[in-house]
This record gives structure tokens, sequence and C-alpha cells, in this order.
């Protein structure tokens, strides 16, 4: 199992979306966490996974929005993959993918 972690600023703008897409191709990553998207400084996009382009990934984004807030976190996942949310909080995002823990955080002071 590959997953990518991305601190990302710019997943908004085109450019950003391409060379996440090359970077999914290339190492045949299987969650994103953005992985997921740390601090996407964007709205929750629903059309995210067909705007960027990720062929096999599903188009629902694990996300820790809350009605009071915009989420600092995105994981996304390829389809047919069974991913747990094990945790969830302002800062973090943890989920349980073949029976690995992973742990996305956002820390922010």
């Amino acid at each position: 199992m590959r997953v990518l972690y991305w601190n990302v600023r710019g997943i908004g703008n085109f450019d950003t979306g391409g060379r996440l897409k090359d970077l999914v191709n290339k190492h045949k990553v299987e969650v994103i966490g953005l992985a997921g998207l740390a601090e996407p400084m964007i709205d929750l996009i629903n059309d995210f996974v067909q705007r960027v382009g990720l062929p096999g990934f599903h188009f629902e984004l694990l996300h820790n929005s809350t009605t009071e807030r915009q989420g600092n976190i995105w994981v996304l996942k390829r389809i047919g993959s069974q991913v747990q949310v094990m945790a969830m909080s302002t800062q973090q995002i943890t989920i349980s993918i073949s029976g690995c823990l992973c742990y996305f955080c956002s820390c922010s002071c």
C-alpha cells in the first residue's frame, strides 16, 4: 500500500492539480492525504477528483470540515479501498486501511 501525504498550497490551481495527478500515477498511490490535503485553503470541492483527473479514486472525500469551520485535511482513496475512519479532530484524521493505521495531521498554534 502506498500513501501520499502533501501539505499543499494552491490545490485549486491547474498546475498543482496536474502535479498531484502525476505523483499519484508515477507512484501508484492508493490513499492521498492532502491527503490527506493539509490546509487546502479552499472550500471543500465535491467534484475535486474529477476536476484533477484522478481515475480510479472515489469521488467522495474524507475531511474534517464541520458546519462551523472549513476543514484543513482531505483524504482521497481508491475505489475499492476499505478505509475506516478511526479518529478525527480539527487537526488530524486517523484511518485504518489494509490493517495499517495512517495518521494525517495539520498542526497550527
